[in-house]
């Protein structure tokens, strides 16, 4: 079980690593994307999914190059 994942990778992975880590994290888990407004274009897409998904509260933070902070609240259906 994770209770931290921060990704700061290749843009075009974050979808996947995200993916792959989900299953390990549990309600109260915090996933850190770092550069969500630097590369804007790229990972647009994987900011809408984390803020739709209702077993998830996720946000975008103006500092620096942006991050989007996730905080699981339910578990993966």
């Amino acid at each position: 079980v994770f209770d931290l994942v921060f990704l700061d990778a290749e843009k075009e992975d974050y979808e996947d690593l995200f993916s792959l880590t989900r299953r390990f994290l549990e309600p109260g888990a915090l996933v850190v994307a770092d550069n969500v407004l630097s590369h804007a274009e790229t990972l647009a897409a994987y900011s809408a999914a984390r803020q739709a998904d209702p077993a998830l509260v996720s946000v975008t933070v103006p500092l620096d190059r942006g991050l989007e902070l996730t905080v699981v609240v339910g578990h993966d259906g």
